[in-house]
């Protein structure tokens, strides 16, 4: 998914973190939310935040479907995180990049799949094969 990208890339920006020394992202699941950071960072931004910042009992909507619209999801933002990446251009270029990838037009194919197929007109070679007209 289009969110899992997201993820693989914060998981990117983990490593790179880590390798910095920063020892709270070294082995740390790291999931991408759009959302606030800390106290001085109240604007709602692409972030990547640790496991232990986030809450998997909770929805919050953070997230993004696969053609980059923003939707709900588990792990919700709980409190002010203190481990998070703030990273809103670069997760931003991976929504723009990737959307293509992963969108499709769920909306319309989903009633089309509920829809019962037509009824087969007659005269079709299934219904013409059964009068086979070279007697063999």
């Amino acid at each position: 998914t289009l969110q899992e990208a997201l993820d693989r890339k914060c998981a990117q920006f983990g490593k790179e973190s880590c390798n910095s020394g920063l020892a709270s992202y070294c082995g740390a699941a790291i999931y991408a939310r759009y959302d606030k950071g800390n106290s001085s960072q109240q604007t709602k931004e692409w972030r990547c935040y640790i496991e232990k910042e986030l809450d998997f009992s909770k929805s919050g909507d953070g997230c993004v479907d696969d053609c980059g619209s923003m939707t709900s999801c588990r792990g919700s933002v709980s409190g002010p995180p203190t481990s998070h990446l703030t990273r809103p251009s670069e997760l931003q270029a991976v929504i723009d990049s990737d959307k293509s990838n992963y969108c499709t037009d769920k909306s319309e194919q989903q009633p089309s799949q509920a829809t019962p197929p037509p009824e087969i007109p007659e005269g079709t070679p299934e219904e013409s094969e059964t009068e086979d007209p070279s007697g063999s």
